[in-house]
């Protein structure tokens, strides 16, 4: 079996999404002393690899705690978008009904290669409004895409995330290593902690295939 790590690394100067606190994780100094390693940290539940619950906007009472978990794994395939992005929006023919097929559909842009950068956040590709509506219409489990927002950036209605969040359809953001997985059939996992009304939540999101 071949498993693919797909997350960010957290650490205290890590990008953050534009206005989101930075976090902070701090060595408990007086316990080293004796050789006791514990971190404390202090973080938001949408930093760096995270799953979005349908609960993120108040479109459905889904949370951290109470998602099935079956919601947040299974069957995928990653779709290779950069041939289908004009003025960076991914449009709707990037998805075939065989891609429908899937559980979770992950977006490969390139753009993770900017993760650090300004710009990563700032001038991302996002989802067509048609995209996001055949999406939310499927039986797909959910999508993934290596870009810190399906929204355009600025876009306050965030139009993509309610109709997929709308339509119970988790949002996994901010993956990397998606090219290592292009052309292949593989399982994909991204478990949420179990945070008591978590809206969202950090996942070490991977990817296993034989």
């Amino acid at each position: 079996m071949k498993i693919v790590d797909l997350s960010h690394a957290l650490h205290n100067k890590m990008s953050v999404y534009p206005g989101d606190e930075s976090p902070k994780f701090k060595l408990n100094s007086k316990l080293a002393k004796m050789n006791i390693f514990v971190t404390s940290m202090a973080i938001n539940t949408h930093l760096g690899t995270h799953i979005d619950c349908p609960s993120h906007l108040g479109d459905k009472k889904v949370f951290a705690e109470n998602v099935k978990l079956s919601k947040c794994l299974g069957k995928a395939t990653v779709i290779d978008a950069r041939d289908y992005i004009i003025d960076s929006e991914i449009l709707f023919n990037a998805v075939t009904n065989r891609h429908l097929e899937y559980d979770y559909l992950l977006f490969y842009t390139g753009h993770d290669k900017f993760w650090g950068r300004d710009s990563y956040f700032t001038k991302a590709p996002f989802l067509s409004d048609n995209l996001a509506k055949k999406i939310a219409k499927s039986s797909i489990k959910g999508i993934g895409i290596d870009t810190g927002n399906v929204d355009k950036y600025g876009n306050l209605d965030f139009s993509n995330h309610h109709l997929i969040l709308g339509n119970e359809k988790m949002i996994v953001e901010n993956l990397k290593n998606l090219d290592k997985l292009l052309g292949k059939d593989f399982i994909f996992i991204a478990l949420p902690l179990k945070i008591e009304y978590g809206e969202g939540s950090p996942v070490r999101a991977v990817a296993y295939f034989d």
